[in-house]
């Protein structure tokens, strides 16, 4: 996991103890949602990419403790009270994702997907 419960009432603002009961699985599958997008980009001795992933998902446990629904890849996109409806919609690449979690991956390069040259220096 790239952030700990202390990472994770820190972001928040609050103690460990005001933490959902389901901390400990909001940031492992955000951890699992953060490495599925960042891929090989990231590396471990780079203290930048370090904190990113770590303020990335905590943002995304946080995403997804609001949004029960992403964990299993789906999005609440519509809800009727009378007569009950619901209408789910299934997450591409980054629905079901947190904006912030993004946006701190984005900054530090790890969503970045370009080409690289091979065999020359440039």
């Amino acid at each position: 996991m790239h952030a700990t419960k202390a990472d994770f009432a820190q972001y928040l603002f609050i103690s460990e103890e005001q933490l959902p009961i389901n901390a400990d699985r909001l940031l492992s599958i955000a951890s699992d949602q953060i490495d599925s997008v960042v891929l090989s980009n990231y590396d471990s001795t780079n203290a930048n990419h370090v904190e990113a992933m770590k303020k990335a998902t905590c943002a995304q446990a946080e995403y997804l403790s609001e949004n029960p629904n992403a964990i299993s890849g789906y999005e609440m996109s519509s809800f009727t009270i009378g007569k009950t409806s619901a209408t789910m919609k299934e997450n591409a690449r980054y629905d079901g994702f947190s904006k912030m979690a993004a946006s701190y991956l984005n900054k530090s390069g790890l969503l970045y997907r370009g080409a690289r040259l091979m065999g020359g220096e440039y």
